[in-house]
């Protein structure tokens, strides 16, 4: 789907810029979906960094656009950069690598953050940004989050860590994304019924994987 490999001509050669205020700002990429916990964590880190975006598709493309329009107006920000991938194709190229099922969560989330940090190699981004929070679902047990990481070479910022559901959603009620976020209830088709806890290895074959992923470049 889209067009692949069509921010080649956007990487940039330095990993910071102005603002102005004459202070740096450090490029990163934030993988956002339209759930509660992603526009938060984005938010936060807009107000220090230079942030991209990443969306892995499963029908709430138009609701994370409404999400970036509402991140727009409160940062002052007229343009927003949004990759889009196909979450479905990557889920089918990633069952090809036969692993057992109760490990989807965390070879779904390994994949995404490798997707990232090719994304990152040609944004001249220097980290990931996620809305994990510890423990609040399969994936972000802290066993599970070392596993997703371990074929990383960049580093994976987690604004959320520490907060539990209640303060999150305050947050979001806040800056005007809960709405948008609790359009419609979702589920992901690929969460087994009992997904691992405590980890796992993950194949490297991963890599292969997500440099196959098509991905479109839209400017918001």
């Amino acid at each position: 789907m889209g067009v692949r490999g069509s921010a080649d001509n956007m990487k940039s050669s330095s990993v910071v810029i102005e603002n102005n205020n004459n202070k740096t700002k450090i490029k990163m990429l934030s993988l956002i979906s339209a759930g509660i916990d992603s526009p938060v964590s984005s938010y936060l880190m807009m107000r220090e960094c230079d942030l991209s975006f990443l969306h892995f598709d499963r029908g709430r493309r138009d609701d994370v656009v409404d999400i970036l329009e509402v991140l727009k107006e409160l940062t002052g920000k007229s343009e927003l950069l949004l990759v889009v991938a196909d979450h479905d194709e990557m889920m089918e190229r990633l069952k090809e690598l036969e692993f057992p099922e109760k490990q989807t969560c965390v070879y779904c989330k390994a994949s995404m953050l490798l997707f990232a940090e090719r994304m990152c190699e040609k944004l001249g981004c220097m980290a990931a940004v996620t809305g994990d929070s510890l423990g609040q679902v399969a994936s972000q047990t802290l066993a599970n989050m070392r596993a997703e990481e371990s074929l990383l070479e960049i580093p994976v910022v987690r604004p959320l860590i520490g907060l539990d559901k209640v303060e999150i959603v305050d947050l979001a009620r806040r800056i005007g994304t809960y709405e948008i976020s609790t359009r419609r209830k979702e589920s992901c088709p690929y969460t087994p019924k009992h997904p691992v806890t405590r980890g796992c290895s993950i194949s490297a074959g991963v890599r292969d994987v997500v440099e196959e992923i098509g991905y479109e470049v839209v400017r918001v």
